[in-house]
């Protein structure tokens, strides 16, 4: 009986063990991260385009919410500024989130901005026709 009971207390220890270093470590933030890769942008110019994309660094941080320093802010294979110029959203990779990225529907001939293109009822995901 005593080494039950040993044996339950050490279990519960272990838990509370792992439970405090995990409620003790912070995750990363992806928002954070872009923030603090932004804070090392001159925000003034708005001539500097770090990741080359034609849209000034200044642009995307302060108009479109996009990283400066990537081509794909949301890595679906549609650049920043080609989904600004196609009015999807490029910080989303699936702009009307029906479940096909925005690079997906472009493949398949689908409208990237509504959920069910052809507007039968059945969102371009499950759609067959």
């Amino acid at each position: 009986m005593n080494i039950l009971i040993a044996a339950v207390v050490l279990i519960l220890g272990l838990g509370l063990i792992l439970f405090l270093t995990r409620v003790g470590r912070k995750k990363a933030d992806p928002v954070d991260s872009v923030n603090q890769a932004n804070a090392n942008v001159d925000t003034n110019s708005k001539n500097t385009d770090s990741d080359r994309d034609r849209i000034s660094d200044y642009d995307e941080i302060h108009k479109y919410g996009t990283d400066p320093h990537s081509y794909d802010t949301d890595k679906d294979g549609i650049g920043d500024r080609q989904e600004i110029l196609q009015r999807t959203d490029p910080n989303s990779p699936d702009t009307d989130r029906d479940g096909l990225t925005d690079y997906e529907e472009a493949q398949a001939g689908t409208d990237p901005t509504h959920y069910d293109t052809d507007r039968d009822g059945v969102s371009d995901l499950n759609d067959k026709d």
